[in-house]
C-alpha cells in the first residue's frame, strides 16, 4: 500500500518493520529465496532490496524508466527488473546490473522466471509473450544511434570495453564498465571524419586511439586525460594497423602507403620506419610475444615477418604469385607460429623461424574486411567478417567449435580472461 510493505512476527502479530518509501505505492514486496533479503517495488521509481533481519536499506535500483515488476531468480543468485520493453538482470549482493534484455512487448506486469532458472517468461500488454533463455544472454550495451561500431577492445584487467564508433558528429571512443554496462566516458577524437580506434597498453596505464583519417593520440587510462600525439606522417590503415609492444614501450602504426613506423610511446618520437612492403596497404601488424618481431600483412597479399630493431626482412612467409588481400594476422602465444587470415576464408598456419606452411584451414569468413582474436590460452581462435557469424576454431586441428550468428559486419574480440 501507500508508504511501504509492512513486516510482522507471525506468532504474535506484532509489526516488526514498515519498509517505506513515502509518498509512493509498494506494488510488490518479495522474500528472497533463502528468506534473508526482502525485494520491494516502490510506485514506478525505485526497486529496493532490504535486509530481512534488521529491515535496513541494502540496495536501491533507481534511474530506470517506468518500473513495472520484479521477481527474484528461483536460486537467489538474480533479481529481475522490468521497464518498458526491457528486463534488467541485478546481481543483489552488489545490486549491480549484470544483463539487459530486450522484448518484443510494449510493457508488462508479468515477468517471472521458470523453476529452472534458466528462462524469464514476459506476459506483455499488447498480448504478445517472450520467453529469454538466459544460457544463451549476454549483456547489452545501448549507444546512441549512428552507422556503426568499430572496434572492440578490453582493458588488460577485464573491466573495462571500448568501442570505436561511427557516430556523429564527433566520432567518440566509447568506453563502459563491462560488468555493468555503466557508461563510462567518451574520449573525443581529433579531426574525424570514419571510422575509430582504441588500444589498452599491455599494463593498462594508457590507451592509443586513432580514427581514419585523424590524429593518433596517447590518453591516460585512470584519468582519461589526452597525454600527446603521436606523428602523422599519413593516413593509418583501416585494419589492426596499430599495436602496443608486449612490454608497452612501443607503438607500430601502419599507413596506406606501405610503411610500418615504430614510435617510443613515452614522448611519441619515431624508432625506425619499415619500408620492406613490395606493395598495397599493410593491413596488420602484430608483435611477436617477445617483442623483437613483427609480422605485417597487405592488401596486395603479402606477409612478412621483421626485425622490430633493425627493419630487417626475415621471412617471407606467402609466395608471390599469391594476390589476395591478407585482411588480419596474428602470432601463437609461444612466438613459434605465425596465423594468416586470407580474403577467401582460409586460415593459414606458418612456422615463425622457417616460414614452413605447417597446416590451413576454410573458416567461411570470406571478406577483404575479417578480423580474428586469438583466445588467451592460445588454443582457439575466433573470426568474424561480413558473413554474419562469429566462427570458433581449435588451432590446432582446424575444427570448428562453436558458431554465434550475429548478423551483419562481426568484429570479435576474447576478454583478457579468455571467458567472454
Amino acid at each position: 500500500g501507500m508508504g511501504g510493505a509492512k513486516i510482522y512476527q507471525p506468532a504474535t502479530g506484532w509489526q516488526l518493520f514498515d519498509l517505506e518509501v513515502p509518498q509512493l505505492n509498494c506494488w510488490r514486496a518479495l522474500w528472497s529465496p533463502d528468506g534473508s533479503s526482502i525485494l520491494t517495488l516502490h510506485g514506478h521509481e525505485f526497486v529496493i532490496i532490504w535486509d530481512a533481519v534488521n529491515g535496513q536499506e541494502i540496495h536501491r535500483i533507481e534511474d530506470l524508466p517506468w518500473l513495472t515488476t520484479v521477481d527474484w531468480s528461483p536460486s537467489g543468485e538474480l533479481f529481475l527488473v522490468s521497464a518498458g520493453s526491457i528486463v534488467y538482470l541485478f546481481d543483489p549482493l552488489t545490486g549491480l546490473m549484470v544483463d539487459k534484455l530486450s522484448g518484443t512487448f510494449s510493457w508488462s506486469f508479468t515477468i517471472v522466471f521458470s523453476q529452472d532458472g534458466e528462462h524469464i517468461a514476459a506476459v506483455g500488454q499488447d498480448n504478445t509473450i517472450n520467453i529469454f533463455d538466459l544460457t544463451e544472454a549476454s549483456l547489452r550495451i545501448l549507444v546512441p544511434i549512428c552507422h556503426f561500431l568499430t572496434n572492440p577492445a578490453w582493458s588488460p584487467d577485464g573491466q573495462q570495453v571500448a568501442f570505436g564508433s561511427n557516430c556523429p558528429p564527433d566520432y567518440p571512443m566509447k568506453i563502459w564498465d563491462s560488468r555493468t554496462g555503466e557508461h563510462l566516458i567518451d574520449l573525443e577524437v581529433i579531426n574525424p571524419k570514419i571510422y575509430s580506434r582504441i588500444q589498452w597498453s599491455p599494463s593498462g596505464d594508457r590507451i592509443l586511439t586513432r580514427s581514419y583519417p585523424g590524429q593518433p593520440w596517447v590518453w591516460d587510462a585512470q584519468s582519461f586525460e589526452d597525454l600527446f600525439p603521436l606523428p602523422n606522417p599519413g593516413e593509418v590503415h583501416l585494419g589492426n594497423s596499430s599495436a602496443w609492444s608486449p612490454d608497452g614501450s612501443r607503438i607500430t602504426l601502419a599507413y596506406e602507403n606501405g610503411t610500418v613506423v615504430i614510435y617510443d610511446s613515452s614522448d611519441g618520437k619515431a624508432i625506425l620506419t619499415f619500408f620492406g612492403q613490395k606493395e598495397g596497404e599493410i593491413t596488420s601488424a602484430p608483435w611477436s610475444p617477445d617483442g623483437t618481431r613483427i609480422v605485417s600483412s597487405s592488401s596486395a597479399g603479402e606477409a612478412l615477418i621483421w626485425d622490430a630493431a633493425t627493419g630487417e626482412v626475415l621471412l617471407d612467409l606467402l609466395p608471390e604469385d599469391f594476390e589476395l588481400e591478407v585482411p588480419d594476422s596474428a602470432w601463437t602465444k609461444d612466438g613459434e607460429r605465425v596465423i594468416l587470415l586470407s580474403e577467401d576464408g582460409f586460415i593459414h598456419i606458418f612456422d615463425a623461424h622457417t616460414g614452413e606452411k605447417i597446416s590451413h584451414f576454410f573458416t567461411r569468413a570470406a571478406s577483404s574486411y575479417a578480423n580474428i582474436s586469438l583466445s588467451p590460452a592460445g588454443d582457439r581462435i575466433i573470426i568474424g567478417g561480413y558473413d554474419n557469424v562469429a566462427t570458433v576454431w581449435d588451432i590446432a586441428t582446424g575444427v570448428e567449435i562453436i558458431t554465434y550468428d550475429v548478423g551483419g559486419l562481426v568484429i570479435p574480440a576474447y576478454s583478457p580472461d579468455g571467458t567472454q
